[in-house]
């Protein structure tokens, strides 16, 4: 695992937006079971710092809620959360609602390492609460409610 982590470290300057949400993603969750994953973050987090502005909604969601995770195991994982938040200002009326809630709690999470990461709230508030609908009307859906 140690050698895919330094793989991954040395392949970041590479990747497309994409790839590095995904290797951010996959390193958050499994860095309590393999802490050895840690030693790709520093590199996955610079290059994602400067990759958000052509990163799609998803990305920017992603990438934000593996920072908030992985914060107290590699405080690096903070370096990307500034430029993701001021890119999601820009996106977050192409965000799922998934993503909204995902990215509110991130910030909230981030929030004392990195204050510049509410800038994204006011735009993720303003979308959420159209969307949270849809996410109660899916359900009731789901579950046969039919009040």
């Amino acid at each position: 695992m140690g050698s895919l982590a330094s793989s991954v470290a040395l392949c970041a300057p590479k990747m497309i937006p994409q790839a590095l949400a995904n290797c951010l993603w996959a390193c958050a969750e499994l860095v309590d079971e393999a802490p050895i994953v840690a030693r790709a973050v520093p590199a996955l987090a610079a290059h994602a710092a400067t990759a958000a502005a052509r990163m799609k909604p998803q990305e920017l969601s992603n990438c934000l809620w593996a920072s908030a995770q992985l914060q107290q195991h590699v405080p690096e994982a903070t370096v990307p959360a500034q430029a993701l938040a001021t890119c999601m200002t820009y996106a977050a009326h192409k965000m799922k609602e998934q993503e909204l809630i995902n990215s509110l709690w991130a910030a909230t999470c981030l929030s004392h390492a990195v204050p510049e990461v509410l800038v994204a709230v006011p735009a993720i508030a303003q979308h959420l609460p159209g969307k949270a609908i849809g996410m109660v009307s899916q359900n009731k859906e789901a579950t046969g409610d039919r009040t």
